[in-house]
């Protein structure tokens, strides 16, 4: 049905973004100009670098971002992960999409009960996290 379908396409998003994709001079210039740390002679993007580009957004949703594509950089953005950052938030359906990778934390594609519940209790205010599952 539907949700199966959902959860294909989720997938197929999930693998599209290992491959390499090519990158415009436009996001390339605009991580130049932000980033300010190098490892290894890598550039990379702190949250810090996010947050000056990025202006009124809320730190702590950039943080969220920044976790969905750079789970193994210690907060730290590469230009190929600002890429996909970039691509994700300029698709029309990016809250949905962000919706669906905070709720899949093991990044396989579907959304388990346990990951569900955790998002939604996580998400309620103190008082109403009693609910009964």
């Amino acid at each position: 049905g539907a949700a199966a379908g959902f959860f294909f396409l989720e997938r197929t998003f999930h693998a599209k973004q290992k491959r390499s994709k090519k990158i415009s001079k436009e996001i390339e210039t605009i991580f130049n100009k932000y980033a300010q740390d190098a490892k290894s002679g890598v550039k990379l993007m702190s949250l810090d670098d996010l947050t000056r580009l990025m202006g009124g957004m809320p730190e702590e949703k950039i943080k969220a971002l920044c976790q969905l594509v750079a789970l193994n950089n210690g907060g730290y953005l590469t230009l190929e992960q600002f890429n996909d950052l970039h691509e994700l938030l300029s698709r029309p359906d990016a809250e949905y999409r962000i919706a669906f990778m905070v709720a899949d934390r093991d990044g396989n594609g579907f959304i388990t009960k346990k990951e569900f519940q955790d998002v939604i209790v996580n998400n309620l205010p103190p008082k109403a996290r009693k609910f009964n599952w």
